[in-house]
């Protein structure tokens, strides 16, 4: 079953009751957690702090709703300062475990243009992190960022690890837009690895600029994108990625969050 969520990279002004309340309303499944308000590391957010984290798991349960995967800076090809990027992953892994949320978000490569990665390093990263998880219910999602956004890459990089608690993030946009990869072919590479997907839309203006528009109105395969996973009947989720947080020029999360829930039941049904 695929289930629908939100970034809050897309409503970067909402506290939490704020984002709930309206995920609730709209009929989501799930949030993804990327920054409450003005705190972007989800450790230290008062929301999941010792003494309120189970007034918060109690809240999320009268809702129904889900907190779907923790979105980490964790970086796993840097050179400089690469424990801090472990501690980091690390700590939102034991909160993930506390949450009973499913899915850790990590990067192998730092930027959506593909650099030239330190491909063992972040083999390395990826199993120690996976094995930190191990037992605990959560998985370690590498998202298919930069170099990794090449789907014959992120298998090598899924064979090598050779975790079962290790799967893949699908952005849509990234294999799309930085190696012409249509969504087929994304899909019967990294099809039974994929967990989960980031949602967007885009596209290329005449002067080689992306820009990003309201689901549906650009030209992204997500209809194809999604209905191969529908069909595949695999579990996972649906996260709408709003870049909203880097680029406050985008629409307002009350105009979009509404827009894309009712276009994705449309495409489910």
């Amino acid at each position: 079953m695929l289930k629908l969520a939100f970034s809050t990279l897309g409503c970067p002004g909402w506290e939490f009751d704020d984002i709930i309340s309206t995920a609730k309303d709209l009929g989501y499944d799930a949030v993804e957690i990327r920054g409450i308000g003005r705190e972007m590391h989800a450790p230290d957010a008062r929301v999941f702090s010792a003494e309120n984290i189970d007034s918060t798991k109690q809240q999320l349960t009268r809702l129904g709703l889900e907190i779907c995967c923790l979105t980490s800076f964790a970086r796993l090809n840097e050179t400089y300062r690469i424990e801090a990027h472990m501690d980091d992953a690390r700590a939102y892994i034991d909160l993930a475990a506390a949450l009973g949320t499913p899915y850790v978000r990590v990067i192998g490569d730092s930027g959506p243009v593909p650099t030239d990665v330190p491909f063992d390093q972040v083999v390395r990263r990826v199993k120690e992190l996976a094995d930190y998880a191990s037992g605990t219910g959560v998985s370690i999602l590498v998202e298919n960022n930069g170099a990794f956004a090449d789907s014959n890459v992120m298998l090598k990089l899924l064979n090598a690890a050779e975790r079962d608690n290790v799967a893949v993030l699908w952005d849509i946009n990234h294999p799309c837009r930085n190696y012409g990869e249509s969504a087929a072919y994304t899909f019967e590479v990294l099809g039974k690895h994929i967990k989960y997907m980031h949602i967007k839309d885009s596209v290329v203006g005449n002067d080689g600029i992306v820009k990003y528009e309201m689901i549906g109105r650009g030209d992204l395969p997500i209809r194809e994108a999604v209905e191969l996973l529908h069909a595949s009947g695999v579990d996972g989720y649906l996260s709408l990625e709003w870049l909203k947080r880097w680029c406050m020029s985008l629409a307002e999360p009350g105009i979009v969050f509404p827009h894309y829930v009712n276009y994705m039941k449309n495409l489910l049904k």
